[in-house]
């Protein structure tokens, strides 16, 4: 929540820069905006009526400064409360993989290497889920996560067996 909070906070602040600077410096503001469509392979004249058409309106001006100069989406886009819910939700369900073993069995052994095996493929999974979003190699991006993640529940383990000597 506070994390999707902080970034809406930051591009409003990002938008009233950018709609001072449009109204301070029209001719800096305007120059960027044909850099950045000249880099993009535009030439004059077709150049100068694309300036010209996204400079006639200061809200498109504006919009076209934060999407293309700063890269930052609409805050309209984001919600704090769907991301915290949809957090939540993750959460609660990754919790469960190594949980659930001990719920159904009472063979600790058997249990903790069942949670170990459901815990790496979740994580797998989510891994090679995100390839959706991303377009990187399933596999890749499915052990990537395997192993980071598997070295932070190793770590947690062991701070957590060391804590409890103590």
């Amino acid at each position: 929540y506070l994390s999707v909070k902080s970034a809406i906070e930051y591009i409003r602040g990002e938008r009233l820069r950018e709609e001072y600077e449009v109204r301070q410096f029209p001719e800096r503001e305007r120059r960027e905006i044909y850099d950045i469509y000249k880099d993009k392979g535009f030439e004059p004249p077709i150049l100068d009526s694309i300036v010209d058409h996204i400079c006639a309106d200061e809200k498109r001006w504006v919009k076209i400064m934060m999407q293309e100069e700063l890269n930052l989406v609409e805050e309209e886009t984001l919600s704090p409360s769907k991301s915290a819910f949809a957090t939540g939700g993750a959460y609660v369900v990754a919790s469960l993989m190594p949980v659930l073993p001990f719920v159904f069995s009472d063979d600790v052994h058997l249990s903790f290497l069942w949670s170990i095996a459901l815990t790496i493929g979740a994580l797998f999974f989510v891994g090679a889920s995100k390839t959706v979003v991303t377009g990187l190699k399933w596999w890749r991006s499915g052990l990537e996560a395997m192993l980071i993640g598997g070295v932070a529940a190793m770590a947690t383990f062991y701070i957590g067996a060391w804590v409890a000597s103590i």
